[in-house]
């Protein structure tokens, strides 16, 4: 037979700021892959624009590059999107909690 133990509301706190650090820290990550992708798309359209003379391959491999690049800047926006909303109905959950705990949310702020 298991003990069950009770879990006190400053573990349970402890854990909703960990998770919604965790989550904040995964979604810079993902800004700075969008900004990569910015980066790879405006740089294909250079390479569009001045190679167009040089190389059939390189502006094939730009617009290549341009298409895909845009595909996952659409993707990872709808990502972000869908993260900060995960966020905010974490954060958004965790004060329900302390409201129907009788808690105070100055305790226990999620920022």
């Amino acid at each position: 037979m298991t003990a069950e133990r009770k879990i006190s509301f400053q573990e349970i706190s402890a854990a909703y700021r960990k998770e919604v650090q965790y989550q904040r820290k995964m979604m810079f990550n993902l800004q700075l892959w969008l900004t990569l992708f910015f980066l790879i798309a405006g740089s294909s359209v250079v390479v569009i624009y001045y190679a167009k003379a040089l190389s059939l391959g390189l502006v094939i491999a730009a617009y290549v590059a341009l298409v895909i690049s845009i595909c996952l800047i659409l993707l990872l926006g709808y990502v972000l999107y869908k993260g900060r909303q995960n966020v905010e109905r974490l954060i958004a959950n965790f004060r329900d909690n302390l409201h129907e705990a009788g808690l105070s949310t100055k305790d226990y702020d999620v920022k």
